[in-house]
């Protein structure tokens, strides 16, 4: 039997046994770890380059003032939606197709100040910072207090032109958008529209917009209101062919105001005109609708800011709140009978199409200008409106055999769409 007395020595049958004593630390050979692979990772010139990357990203997160959150969090979205139901409506019709024709648009206040308070709110609140102060700078050109309409920006020279993939740049309707001299020519695939947006709106709610938009015809919708408005130049659907020189397009105009001298500012053409039909909101959704298969503006004019605020605002609303099927039925009366999806509660027509552009320019129209629609009927020629050029339907969409058109062979004939919807299943 043996007794523990002490952790050195044991005590077995009466008798008294050393355990053997412990080294000491110096009988241990206690290497050091090599230094060598530290530092020559402090001298590598890759790394070194990733340290600072590194440091800057860390200094623009903690500079920028920008919160982005997913739009599903976005509690205070009240305040952007507000001027969608604070207008007061007219209870006097402007034409004789009555208040259904006036409320046919979905402007929000025509108010000059509440309009430019609501670009700038979207602008600070979506846009990514290196180009919010280009954006608040040019919404003050165009709606501060003292805007020189002869001091406005041109339509810069770039042509821009979506499809699923590279055309055959042989076919007449390419080439007659890529050589214009003095232009400069950019298309867009699938993959060069999401890099794109990536690189010009990544970490922004406009991102976020685009992911939920989904691949389609709301991408392709979006991503033509975005490269117009943030370098300026003309968009044109990849089924239309130029059939004038752009310098032509609202060449001998007559005005609404001003007789200005200068380029317009923004460019866009009636694609329908519903005249006097009481039928009309069988077949349109509005009584005159702008088409957006080809339009031209200057950089970050109040159009295009609107125009993408409209579809960063419908996307909130259906990412935020379920909309019945109820609600679907009614958009689609809205729409004149369009076939909506039933997995969408709000048309492409409402969410990004047509009728948002149409929208967009009306409440310019009638926020910058003081006019109404009607303004737009009827046209013949080109009507000038300060900054803005409105071509009559035989401009974009002739030979479409209704509105009054001509055939492409008329003087005011400039563009041909040839309606293969080259954008259905684009970006």
């Amino acid at each position: 039997m043996c007794l523990v007395a002490s952790t050195t020595t044991v005590f077995c049958l009466g008798e008294q046994m050393a355990m053997p004593e412990l080294p000491t630390p110096s009988t241990y050979d206690i290497r050091r770890p090599s230094l060598r692979w530290p530092r020559r990772i402090a001298k590598s010139r890759s790394v070194i380059i990733l340290v600072v990357i590194l440091g800057l990203y860390i200094l623009h997160l903690l500079f920028d003032d920008t919160h982005y959150n997913d739009l599903s969090s976005w509690a205070e979205l009240n305040d952007l939606l507000s001027s969608e139901t604070d207008v007061t409506l007219s209870a006097e019709p402007l034409t004789p197709l009555g208040l259904e024709a006036d409320r046919s648009f979905h402007l929000g206040s025509t108010s000059k100040a509440r309009y430019k308070a609501e670009l700038e709110h979207f602008v600070t609140r979506a846009f990514p910072k290196r180009l919010r102060k280009r954006a608040h700078a040019s919404i003050e050109l165009y709606l501060g207090q003292s805007t020189d309409l002869t001091t406005l920006p041109q339509i810069t020279h770039r042509i821009y032109q979506i499809a699923k993939k590279e055309p055959y740049w042989t076919d007449q309707r390419f080439r007659s958008w890529r050589d214009i001299p003095g232009y400069s020519y950019y298309f867009f695939d699938d993959s060069k529209a999401d890099k794109w947006i990536r690189n010009t709106f990544g970490g922004t709610e406009i991102e976020i917009v685009w992911e939920k938009l989904g691949a389609g015809i709301k991408r392709a919708d979006l991503l033509r209101y975005l490269l117009v408005m943030v370098d300026g130049g003309i968009y044109s659907d990849f089924d239309t062919i130029r059939l004038k020189p752009i310098s032509r397009w609202g060449q001998d105009a007559e005005f609404n105001g001003p007789e200005l001298s200068n380029p317009p500012s923004l460019v866009v053409g009636i694609e329908a005109d519903a005249g006097y039909r009481k039928d009309w909101h069988k077949f349109w959704p509005r009584v005159i609708q702008i088409c957006q298969w080809t339009f031209g503006a200057a950089p970050l004019h109040p159009v295009l800011i609107d125009a993408v605020r409209r579809v960063h605002h419908t996307t909130a609303m259906v990412a935020i709140s379920s909309v019945t099927n109820v609600t679907n039925k009614a958009e689609g009366k809205q729409t004149g009978g369009e076939a909506l999806n039933e997995t969408e509660p709000v048309s492409v027509m409402e969410w990004t199409g047509p009728g948002v552009f149409t929208d967009a320019v009306v409440r310019y129209l009638a926020a910058k200008h003081n006019l109404t629609w009607p303004a737009l009927k009827g046209l013949r020629r080109p009507l000038r409106i300060g900054d803005m050029t409105v071509l009559p339907v035989t401009g974009f969409s002739p030979g479409v055999g209704m509105f009054g058109a001509g055939e492409t062979t008329d003087r005011e004939a400039m563009v041909h769409h040839m309606f293969a919807g080259s954008w259905k299943k684009s970006v």
